[in-house]
C-alpha cells in the first residue's frame, strides 16, 4: 500500500483545470483566459501528506493589443476524495488511520482592474466563509461581488465592499494626476538592495530583458510591478 502510494500517488504530478466557474459563459468583451488553470498551478499538482499554508498571488496576461488582464489567486489544500485517491493509484488504497492525502486547490478572481488588495481580501474570506458555517450560501456571495459592487469613477470616490468581519475600499485616482502605487514597493526593497534595484532600474531605461525568478510565487509579480511603477509612475 505504501509503495503505491508513494509510487503512483504522491510523486506524479497532474495537470490542472477549470472546476467551476462564473459566470458560467464569457462576456462579449472578455473570454477567460485559456491558460488560466496552467498559470494558477505552474508546477502542476502534486498531493501531499500535509497540507500547507495558503497562499496569494497576482498573475499578469497581455493580449496581443497591450491590454492586460488581472488574476488574482489563493491557493489552498483539500482532502482528496477516497475514490480520486483509489483512481489516481490504479487500485483501491487503504490509508493508516488518521491519515490525509491533501490536493492543491484555487480561488480565483479574473479582471480587467488591478485591484489586488481587495481581492486579495475577497479571497481570503470567501475561502475562510468555505470551511465554516455559514449562513449566507457562498455562491450569493461571489454573484454579489461580481455584479452588484460597481466599479469607482477616476476621483474621491471610492467604494466600500464588505464581506464577513472585513471591509475593503476600491478607490482609482483622479484624471491627470499619478495614480497610487497599487503595489508593495516595500517588498521589492525588502528582497533585493538598493544598488541590485538601481541596476535593476538602469537595465528598464536601457530597455534591456530582464529575467526574474524566485522560490517563492507569491513575489514575482509584486517585485516586477514594483519595478514598473518606478519606470511608469
Amino acid at each position: 500500500e505504501e509503495n503505491v502510494l508513494e509510487q503512483r500517488v504522491l510523486r506524479n504530478r497532474y495537470k490542472a483545470k477549470v472546476l467551476d466557474r462564473f459566470p458560467l459563459e464569457d462576456y462579449h468583451d472578455t473570454t477567460l483566459p485559456p491558460q488560466v488553470a496552467m498559470f494558477a498551478h505552474p508546477e502542476g499538482l502534486t498531493c501531499k501528506r500535509a497540507a500547507p499554508l495558503p497562499i496569494f498571488f497576482t498573475i499578469i496576461f497581455t493580449s496581443n493589443e497591450g491590454r492586460r488582464v488581472y488574476a488574482s489567486v489563493l491557493t489552498f489544500h483539500d482532502t482528496l476524495p477516497q475514490e480520486s485517491l483509489d483512481h489516481m493509484g490504479g487500485r483501491h488504497i487503504e490509508l493508516p488511520k488518521g491519515e490525509t492525502i491533501w490536493v492543491p486547490k484555487c480561488l480565483c478572481v479574473v479582471s480587467h482592474w488591478p485591484f489586488h488588495e481587495a481581492y486579495k481580501e475577497f479571497l481570503k474570506q470567501l475561502y475562510r466563509l468555505s470551511v465554516s458555517t455559514s449562513r449566507i450560501p457562498l455562491e450569493r456571495l461571489i454573484c454579489n461581488f461580481m455584479h452588484e459592487v460597481p466599479l469607482p469613477p477616476e476621483g474621491l470616490i471610492r467604494v466600500q465592499y464588505t464581506i464577513a468581519d472585513k471591509t475593503v475600499y476600491i478607490q482609482r485616482s483622479p484624471t491627470n494626476v499619478l495614480p497610487a502605487s497599487r503595489v508593495a514597493m516595500e517588498v521589492l526593497f525588502t528582497l533585493l538592495d538598493k544598488e541590485n534595484v538601481t541596476l535593476l532600474f538602469t537595465c528598464l531605461l536601457l530597455e534591456q530583458k530582464i529575467l526574474v525568478f524566485s522560490e517563492k510565487i507569491s513575489v514575482l509579480t509584486v517585485v516586477t510591478e514594483a519595478l514598473l511603477t518606478l519606470a511608469f509612475p
